[in-house]
């Protein structure tokens, strides 16, 4: 997201900014005419402002600039995130609310591994199954809706939005005379919605056998590093996923983000 702040001011030097010179109808309060010439050093002044993360509240210690290059709002891992039971209304970060599925929902879940397929049986009228990753807790959402020419089914991640997707997904439907294969990548959403059907999706006909027998298997493209912290008596091994185009000063940040500052004399 961003914010572009241009301040302009009339001959006396009264400065408007760009949105309001059109409401004054370009016409400054002494009366004379706001010109298009820029005032550098309030521009410079508002740029050098930085406020709290709105999502700060939930944990998150970044500071953004008040106006300009706001990304970091769109990708924030402090970001709510709900849970995909209907009812539930729990809303907390990612990690929280995949700790809160793990207690309460445990039986509303199929576990599964990354890398390795595993089978799942879908009904016709089962608008969502909740996948749960077995060692790092992540939610899926296998969607199913149903269309004119069948059923649509396609995984989405429960988790902070992100430029780039982490994990790939490929679903196998397998009847005995074809199969349907769908190999794509997984997005990530906030909230659990069937509204909007995405481009890429496997379209199961109608007149399938049901229960729906769909192979599944979900994958990392983000790599995973560990980081070693020397803690008096023993040495703590902390998990940190990481892209090809970090630096090691970004490979920080996510490390004091997730972890907090506490180790900060460690590393």
């Amino acid at each position: 997201m961003n914010f572009i702040f241009v301040s302009i001011q009339c001959d006396n030097g009264h400065i408007v900014c760009s949105t309001c010179s059109p409401k004054l109808r370009n016409k400054c309060w002494c009366s004379l005419p706001i010109s298009s010439k820029h005032c550098k050093a309030i521009e410079n002044l508002m740029l050098s402002i930085e406020i709290s993360c709105p999502n700060a509240e939930h944990g998150c210690r970044v500071k953004i600039s008040y106006i300009g290059n706001r990304k970091h709002e769109d990708e924030c891992i402090y970001v709510l995130c709900y849970c995909p039971i209907l009812g539930c209304g729990f809303a907390a970060t990612s990690e929280v609310l995949s700790n809160h599925f793990s207690r309460k929902h445990r039986n509303s879940q199929i576990k599964f591994n990354y890398g390795h397929s595993f089978i799942v049986s879908l009904k016709s009228n089962d608008q969502a199954i909740v996948l749960q990753e077995e060692n790092d807790g992540k939610l899926f959402i296998l969607n199913n809706s149903t269309i004119l020419l069948g059923n649509a089914v396609y995984i989405c991640c429960i988790g902070p939005n992100s430029s780039e997707s982490e994990y790939s997904y490929d679903i196998l439907a397998r009847s005995q005379t074809c199969k349907l294969k769908l190999q794509s990548f997984v997005k990530n959403v906030q909230q659990f919605t069937l509204a909007t059907l995405p481009s890429e999706l496997l379209v199961i006909p109608v007149g399938s056998s049901e229960p729906l027998k769909l192979e599944i298997c979900i994958s990392y493209i983000t790599p995973m590093m560990e980081i070693s912290i020397n803690m008096p008596g023993k040495i703590k091994i902390i998990p940190l996923r990481v892209k090809i185009s970090d630096t090691i000063v970004n490979v920080k940040k996510k490390f004091f983000t997730r972890k907090g500052s506490q180790y900060t004399n460690n590393v």
